[in-house]
């Protein structure tokens, strides 16, 4: 009988990553997330930015709308007795409750790259905190709204060009003060609403009150006039 050989076919070969070969994937994979993270983080900036944009442009197209169907005067500030305090769902509200039937979607007054609201300086009022998210008056109290009977918390992200509103000079008025379309002089130059922290108006009540200052607080700007924080918007 022929003997036959047997022949081992192995073959030698590692089959694990040695620990500097490991560093190394591992040096790589942090350098690629490194460069891409950054990247994907401007990328939802730009997205949020734009959202907001679309938002301002939503609102604009609603306060003209109301414009029309009002004999060309512009949404007013604020709205029944004591209009510039809480808003609650019977008779105090803001523009934003004003206009929001022109809308399709309330959800254009909050903006989703809001910082953080406004806190309230008054010690005796329990609504410490903006929360940059806007409820219709019209829900104030009810069920499920997470909110009080009335209420200042829920404004939403933008602003309402209020300023002047003392001044009886209807040429020095904010669009937001009773005046006709009109009545503004330079349409180009003039902000109607703008991005906030929590108030729903930007507003002082003549030139003597103009703002003084522009200060920084948790990475946003300010416009401040006479040391009144909570009259300050986000600029």
């Amino acid at each position: 009988m022929t003997n036959i050989k047997l022949q081992s076919f192995y073959k030698s070969g590692r089959s694990a990553f040695t620990l500097i070969e490991l560093l190394v994937v591992i040096a790589i994979i942090a350098i690629l997330a490194a460069i891409l993270f950054p990247v994907f983080a401007q990328a939802r900036s730009k997205a949020r930015a734009a959202s907001c944009l679309s938002n301002t442009k939503q609102i604009g197209l609603a306060l003209l709308a109301y414009s029309q169907d009002f004999d060309e005067q512009m949404v007013r500030g604020w709205y029944g007795p004591g209009g510039w305090d809480r808003s609650n769902n019977n008779n105090v509200y803001k523009w934003m409750d004003a206009v929001e039937p022109f809308v399709k979607n309330a959800q254009i007054f909050s903006c989703p790259d809001n910082p953080l609201g406004l806190a309230n300086p008054d010690p005796n009022d329990n609504n410490k905190r903006a929360r940059g998210i806007y409820v219709p008056a019209k829900r104030l109290g009810t069920p499920g709204s997470g909110t009080d009977a009335s209420d200042n918390r829920w404004y939403g992200s933008y602003a309402i060009n209020s300023a002047y509103w003392g001044d009886g000079d209807l040429t020095k008025k904010g669009p937001s003060n009773e005046v006709p379309l009109a009545a503004v002089g330079n349409p180009a130059g003039t902000i109607w609403v703008m991005d906030s922290n929590g108030c729903y108006q930007i507003s002082w009540p003549n030139t003597n009150d103009d703002p003084v200052s522009v200060q920084t607080n948790q990475g946003a700007r300010y416009i401040s006039w006479n040391g009144r924080t909570y009259k300050t918007i986000v600029v």
